[in-house]
């Protein structure tokens, strides 16, 4: 189709397409592949999905369905009549898993297919430093090289024919020839491909798209193309255009993502924020600039770990207002750096509040506790370092949840937005299908929960401060507050202080 013509031609290095359902980004992204495994005999691709039941049930059907060539069960890789010529299919589930695999490949191209279910770029960074493969064009298009005077003559393999060659010179000779292969004869050499449907301000929007600040562009290899709704509509089943009617009543979120193409909503399934989120983008409330106020104060909250990351949120209560200014996270490091760290922001701060586990003891010279050491580092700055004691999750999320509607993300906070954005239920896998996901009660610990936390330890402060900041309270006897862990002292009164203001 003529629409799906530019991203199929396409040389660009870093290849994206985003677009609704019924797009055609599927196929047009496996006849790419196809065509640089047959353009440079003997390359090898990668094709990728997050879930193995997607890859399998998905992805392969089509691309065999497609290319008339059978995926093995056990090695999952086509391999072509020359013997040489690969491509392999993998699942990034198991990113551990996967991460090992990838180190033995040498690739000339990958491709993502919906880059939008990887809840970051981490995926893709990874093969940037794979794709890499020296690759030695067909002989018919090495004549044209030829022609254009490139090469002396065709050649075998180009890595026998730039090996003699000192190192500088042969680089700057396989720069001319891919040079002249990409501009005079408008092919492609080594890409990756990624096709996604859109899914709010994720990594592939803040990486490509041209409406955000920091987005890479041409210059930097990369090449982006939008999707329009209903482009490729006549071949669309009437059935499935009822469908969509419907969806558009009943789920007008997953209506507006996958069938308009609308970047303004997240619909995570799972996320316990995601809606709240949206609304936030669409409200101009996230990826603001200048929310720092310097008349005010700072307050931090803080998420804990040791092996796992810690992370603040540098937050600023204005009014009727919560304005998330700022957002660290780093793992391995003790309370001198992060204490160096808060000084380092030249922000006037109020007071400090961290959970509960910053009282346990460490063993070293002496034995003490975080909470010990960041209130001695603090101390001559006049700052309060709180504790916020155990409560229970399910509080914490309705919290959040209160909060959220009067909450603004300034741009150094887009880390932790993302958290917020991912922070989703644990998937059950043993009772999960690719159509049908069952989640777990609970909250799923990954790379996102940590900044969630955090977060969540605000909104728990929040609901017991007044709205401007200034005055903090004891959460008062109410027993359901609190976890599983928690037992009672005998105090008299049954008042806990969460905060331990007192302390």
């Amino acid at each position: 189709m003529d629409f799906q013509w530019p991203f199929v031609a396409s040389v660009a290095d870093y290849l994206f397409r985003v677009a609704p359902w019924g797009d055609g980004k599927t196929l047009c992204s496996i006849i790419k592949g196809m065509f640089l495994s047959q353009l440079y005999p003997g390359n090898e691709g990668l094709i990728i999905r997050k879930r193995y039941n997607a890859l399998e049930r998905s992805t392969m059907q089509d691309f065999e369905r497609w290319t008339g060539m059978k995926v093995p069960t056990q090695k999952h890789t086509v391999i072509f009549p020359d013997g040489k010529t690969k491509i392999h299919f993998a699942h990034a589930e198991n990113l551990l898993e996967f991460k090992e695999g990838l180190q033995g490949m040498n690739l000339g191209w990958a491709y993502i297919e919906q880059g939008d279910d990887f809840n970051s770029s981490e995926v893709f960074d990874m093969l940037i430093g794979r794709v890499r493969r020296v690759l030695t064009p067909r002989k018919d298009v090495q004549k044209k090289l030829v022609t254009l005077g490139v090469i002396p003559k065709v050649v075998k393999r180009f890595e026998e024919f730039l090996d003699p060659l000192p190192a500088k010179e042969a680089a700057a000779l396989q720069d001319r020839i891919e040079t002249a292969i990409k501009r005079q004869l408008k092919l492609p050499v080594r890409q990756i491909i990624v096709i996604a449907n859109a899914c709010g301000h994720n990594w592939i929007w803040k990486r490509v798209n041209p409406d955000c600040r920091t987005s890479s562009g041409l210059k930097d290899g990369y090449e982006y193309s939008n999707g329009k709704p209903f482009e490729n509509i006549k071949y669309v089943p009437k059935q499935t255009r009822q469908s969509w009617s419907k969806m558009k009543k009943t789920s007008p979120k997953k209506y507006n993502r996958y069938v308009m193409n609308s970047h303004e909503d997240y619909d995570i399934e799972g996320s316990y924020y995601a809606e709240l989120m949206s609304d936030a983008l669409k409200q101009g409330r996230v990826e603001c600039g200048n929310l720092y106020d310097s008349t005010e104060v700072v307050y931090t909250f803080w998420d804990l770990g040791v092996h796992d990351e810690t992370v603040i949120w540098f937050v600023q209560f204005i009014r009727n207002e919560i304005h998330l200014i700022d957002y660290y996270s780093n793992t391995g490091k003790g309370m001198v750096h992060y204490s160096e760290l808060l000084t380092s922001k030249r922000y006037e701060y109020m007071a400090h509040y961290l959970p509960h586990d910053v009282k346990q003891r460490l063993q070293g010279e002496e034995i003490t506790t975080r909470l010990d050491i960041l209130r001695k580092l603090r101390v001559k700055k006049h700052e309060d370092v709180h504790v916020i004691e155990r409560h229970a999750i399910a509080e914490r999320i309705q919290a959040v949840r209160d909060v959220l509607p009067h909450c603004y993300f300034d741009n150094n906070s887009s880390d932790g937005v993302d958290c917020m954005n991912n922070y989703c239920r644990e998937i059950n896998k043993a009772k999960s299908t690719e159509e049908d996901l069952v989640f777990s009660a609970h909250p799923a610990h990954d790379q996102w929960s940590h900044g969630a936390d955090g977060f969540g330890y605000m909104a728990i402060v929040h609901q017991n401060m007044s709205i401007n900041g200034l005055c903090l309270g004891a959460t008062g006897p109410e027993p359901d507050r609190w976890d599983e862990a928690f037992v009672d002292d005998g105090g008299d009164t049954g008042v806990k202080d969460l905060l331990e203001v007192g302390g």
